[in-house]
């Protein structure tokens, strides 16, 4: 009978520990983030597994965090500076909103829904609003290089709800995606 309640317990440790693979959100601290390289992405992947989780199924932080991290800091090294700091500062937003996010705690799929609700706020804290019509041009090139047309919509939603709380009305915000999107 002893022998029978010390695998219980030592069953029930492994599941709430994640020691088993049936809990992949175990309390493990995040990576630091770091807004001159996209390896945050990398690294919370592998501490959460979302991409092979059969149950969550999401792969957001390297088909959509990791890639478009890459694509701005491929992107970055070509702008002005006043481009440059916008995406340096919505970087590390982004990465710390994810690092501090309670959701990744808790489910793959909830925390790839916060991470699409920090943008709009990342965006703005760093300056989005303050950039030339050319500057968002640019952003518009990077985020209209999407591997899926998945990506593609939730860019484009990302870029028009941002330029909306600008203030740049909705008339301009899609003349500026027309213009991207079918001009050679």
């Amino acid at each position: 009978m002893k022998v029978l309640v010390r695998l219980l317990c030592f069953l029930l440790f492994c599941f709430f520990s994640g020691s088993l693979g049936l809990s992949s959100f175990s309390a493990v601290a995040p990576p630091t983030p770091d807004a001159l390289t996209c390896n945050f992405y990398v690294d919370l992947e592998r501490d959460l597994k979302c991409a092979t989780n059969s149950n969550e199924g999401s792969d957001y932080l390297i088909s959509f965090g990791y890639r478009y991290c890459g694509e701005f800091l491929k992107a970055r090294n070509q702008w002005n500076e006043p481009l440059k700091k916008w995406s340096v500062k919505t970087s590390q937003c982004l990465q710390e909103a994810l690092a501090n996010s309670p959701e990744h705690l808790t489910s793959c799929r909830r925390m790839e829904a916060w991470a699409f609700d920090t943008h709009l706020s990342c965006y703005q804290k760093a300056g989005f609003c303050s950039l030339s019509k050319a500057d968002r041009g640019l952003i518009l090139e990077v985020i209209g290089r999407p591997d899926t047309l998945k990506n593609l919509k939730k860019s484009l939603v990302q870029f028009i709800n941002v330029s909306i709380t600008c203030d740049f009305g909705v008339d301009e915000t899609m003349r500026q995606i027309y213009r991207w999107l079918f001009t050679p």
